[in-house]
């Protein structure tokens, strides 16, 4: 069963129609992502490194924008965080404290 972007995964389990139960609907539009960043007095997130999911870090050059926005593509409200990571403009997502990017 597959909607658009969307997947179904199984937690550990037999493969059976009836355990419906023990599925989860996994966003498959978004990247989860391990960010490093720094948080001044004024409790403002500023970015500092992403590590990929292969387990690659790479460094944010520079924080162009910071604004509460929704991600149109994989779904979400929170702060978008417009950066430049090795010369390229992308955009890092924080929503309830969880980072992604989307594909």
């Amino acid at each position: 069963m597959k909607r658009k972007g969307f997947a179904l995964r199984r937690s550990v389990l037999r493969k059976t129609k009836t355990a419906i139960t023990n599925y989860k609907l996994v966003n498959t539009m978004k990247i989860p992502l391990k960010v490093n960043a720094d948080f001044d007095l004024n409790g403002k997130i500023m970015p500092r490194s992403i590590e990929w999911e292969d387990g690659r870090v790479f460094a944010v050059d520079r924080v162009l924008d910071v604004r509460r926005a929704a991600s149109l593509k994989a779904g979400g409200m929170g702060l978008r965080y417009i950066c430049r990571i090795c010369g390229r403009t992308v955009a890092l997502f924080n929503d309830e404290n969880k980072w992604f990017m989307e594909k």
